[in-house]
């Protein structure tokens, strides 16, 4: 595996697809479903940046193999999908990043979280240009000139007077252009997705 290893916990997105990722934005993807004990093999995988977990029951041995993994991989973004991770039983597990998606998030929607994650690693000279150049064909072939401004403005991290600064727009003129943005790329909760990633330090 290389460097920048998505682990996915999940029947439910593994239907749907998700190596396609593996592909598009340049990331090992693992489909580590089957058992959790799999997660456990640390010594195949030299580095882990997202865990993405679907419905996982959270025994002290699960917690275990999660520790282990933070070991060998301190970076490691943990996303649980599909449930509310039950921290008021379990306080034990605040080292868990709690970013929750509803179990029926479209695969645009995961994603726009891995871009994310993507971004974050502006040190990798082999991970960023490659999913950049093809968000970028992707965003250029359905955009309009301003649209494609405001979308790459938003994806850096820019704020909404910053943008609306350097476009004139106002606050309804943004709101609107940012409608169009999401449904023509296909990204149902595009400003939530970026307050999650900034609150768990992905962008």
């Amino acid at each position: 595996m290389n460097n920048n290893t998505i682990i996915v916990h999940s029947n439910y997105y593994a239907r749907l697809g998700l190596c396609i990722l593996s592909e598009e934005c340049q990331l090992s993807v693992w489909n580590a479903y089957s058992t959790f004990h799999e997660l456990s093999a640390v010594k195949d995988i030299p580095h882990i940046d997202l865990l993405i977990i679907d419905s996982l029951p959270w025994t002290a041995e699960n917690k275990d193999t999660i520790g282990i993994l933070r070991k060998y991989s301190p970076t490691l973004k943990i996303l649980v999908l599909g449930q509310q991770l039950p921290v008021a039983l379990y306080p034990d597990l605040n080292f868990i990043d709690q970013l929750y998606q509803p179990a029926n998030a479209s695969l645009s929607v995961l994603k726009n979280i891995i871009a994310s994650l993507v971004r974050a690693r502006r040190s990798s000279d082999t991970v960023l240009p490659a999913y950049k150049a093809w968000q970028d064909r992707r965003a250029s072939s359905l955009l309009s000139p301003m649209e494609l401004f405001v979308f790459h403005s938003i994806i850096s991290g820019k704020n909404a007077c910053s943008i609306m600064s350097e476009t004139g727009f106002d606050a309804k003129a943004l709101s609107a252009c940012k409608r169009r943005i999401t449904r023509k790329l296909n990204v149902t909760r595009m400003v939530d997705l970026l307050t999650l990633a900034r609150g768990c330090g992905l962008l």
